[in-house]
């Protein structure tokens, strides 16, 4: 657990992701900071990460908007 609070977050099996992955993640989460995503990108074939300014850890009730816009162009691609 305590590796995982600084940041490493590497399984044993450290298998590569093919499914895509399209991230909202908003800048001001006092929660898990953006800097602590740099790993994923590298775990993951089809990684998208997208930082929304001025938004905490609960993106879906700050901007259900923006949310819900990207889900939708998301599942059409």
């Amino acid at each position: 657990m305590l590796s995982w609070l600084r940041g490493a977050y590497e399984p044993k099996n450290s298998e590569q992701l093919s499914i895509p992955i399209r991230w909202l993640h908003g800048t001001a989460d006092p929660v898990i900071r953006p800097q602590l995503l740099r790993g994923y990108a590298k775990r993951a074939s089809n990684f998208e990460l997208e930082l929304v300014d001025g938004v905490g850890h609960w993106i879906v009730e700050q901007r259900p908007d923006l949310v819900l816009d990207r889900v939708r162009k998301f599942v059409k691609v």
